[in-house]
């Protein structure tokens, strides 16, 4: 039975505005209200924005901050970042900077999704909104893999088309922005659920205790190889398809139908996860499934039909992508109460590091292009035998992370206690009236 439901429903029962933040708990701040606003969906919408703009220019930092701080920051960082690109046509070097603001800006954002999504929704939508923020991410990625090949041309590239692309960058995504600094706020007035108001781990505690965590460990390891080497595969799609007669708009086409249908089944996976409370199978089922896919789009791109490479890779995106969310949500259970913002951080940081290193490493060992500037099939292949080694470790980890729900199990307990308190607080109205009774009948 899910852990969210059983106590939840019977709550709901016996006091069915508790969802409408009706209720009262006492504890030992006093009187608090459980409450989700209609604002969540702004905060939602107005952090996808900068995350959509910030995907699309890479690589990682992790610092600590509040959260708003963050997602401000993060924010300036990437809106200075675009428009230091524009003087493309002045220096190169401008490009690199501007690369660099948009790096540091990222983790500020990256950190966010699970916060957010504690702080402003209720636990039977918390998975299913941590879901929607973390794969907005990979839609930037997707949305970089258009947007050049709709204003440059990849065979005859000019400096005015170059500057055109960042400059258009640049203003849509600074539109984009705004009203994150505008409107963007850290806490609703009250929690919106028990979970929300458990006081965390501060940053010593929790650094010190998240790698003495064996689930933690095992996430940590899983996270890192799937999605390290899916970062690796989106940044080298367009070498990797020229080597199988494939054009760099095929690359593009894969990459985004990998990130559309990787969308889905991020959204299979969170409802999953929020139905069914089975966190282990289903993140063990998407890793497998992430080698199965990737070992079938290279084993039978070699046949260069354009439809099936699509598929297959649609194929790939469908669980591989998932993995970001599904990832996030079950760190956050099985490190709890440490804040989410670590273990957040920690996963999607460690993420492009590795990806950083497999790019260098494939690059190095297997890079070799001729006169065209195209990889060997065979060395596409071996590059990509790295990426499957990767792989088949996170399969062999996650047969040994547990159904360790400390979160849900924390709501459970303060659901209970909520349930005798207010059956308690009945009891007392109920022989508080009859007294009253008993002295009226004697007085009369």
């Amino acid at each position: 039975m899910d852990l969210r439901d059983s106590t939840y429903d019977q709550l709901i029962a016996t006091n069915p505005d508790i969802d409408q933040g009706k209720i009262k708990s006492k504890d030992s701040e006093g009187s608090q209200i459980y409450r989700e606003y209609p604002y969540r969906w702004a905060i939602l919408i107005l952090y996808l924005l900068p995350n959509l703009v910030n995907s699309a220019m890479w690589i990682t930092l992790s610092p600590i901050a509040t959260q708003i701080q963050k997602v401000i920051i993060g924010t300036v960082s990437t809106i200075l970042g675009l428009w230091a690109r524009c003087l493309i046509n002045n220096s190169f070097y401008f490009v690199i900077v501007g690369q660099i603001l948009g790096g540091i800006g990222q983790p500020f954002i990256l950190n966010c999704p699970a916060k957010i999504a504690t702080f402003w929704f209720g636990n039977k939508t918390r998975p299913i909104v941590t879901g929607i923020l973390s794969l907005v991410n990979p839609i930037g990625v997707g949305i970089g893999f258009i947007m050049p090949a709709v204003t440059v041309d990849n065979d005859n590239p000019t400096e005015g088309e170059m500057k055109n692309l960042m400059l258009i960058s640049a203003i849509i995504f600074t539109v984009a922005c705004l009203p994150t600094l505008i409107l963007f706020k850290d806490k609703p007035p009250t929690p919106p659920s028990l979970g929300a108001q458990t006081k965390k781990l501060q940053f010593k505690q929790s650094l010190s205790k998240m790698f003495v965590n064996k689930n933690f460990i095992i996430i940590f390891i899983v996270f890192c190889c799937v999605i390290g080497n899916f970062n690796t595969l989106a940044t080298l799609m367009g070498q990797y398809v020229q080597a199988f007669d494939f054009s760099d708009a095929d690359g593009g086409i894969f990459g985004v139908f990998v990130v559309i249908i990787g969308l889905i089944g991020g959204a299979v996976g969170s409802i999953l996860y929020q139905n069914t409370g089975k966190y282990k199978l289903i993140y063990t089922i998407y890793t497998i499934m992430s080698l199965v896919t990737y070992v079938l789009l290279f084993a039978f791109i070699d046949l260069k039909s354009f439809w099936l490479t699509l598929f297959l890779a649609g194929f790939l995106g469908f669980f591989t992508v998932a993995v970001i969310p599904l990832s996030i949500e079950f760190a956050c259970e099985v490190t709890f109460p440490m804040g989410e913002a670590m273990s957040n951080g920690t996963l999607v940081t460690s993420g492009n590091i590795l990806n950083i290193i497999q790019v260098v490493i494939v690059s190095a060992l297997f890079g070799e292009t001729d006169e065209e500037g195209k990889m060997s099939e065979k060395n596409v292949l071996f590059g990509c035998m790295i990426g499957a080694g990767l792989l088949g470790v996170s399969c062999i980890a996650v047969f040994f992370v547990q159904d360790d729900l400390r979160r849900l199990e924390s709501e459970k307990k303060k659901k209970k206690s909520l349930i005798q308190s207010q059956s308690q607080i009945r009891q007392d109205i109920s022989m508080e009236n009859q007294q009253l009774e008993n002295q009226f009948n004697q007085d009369f």
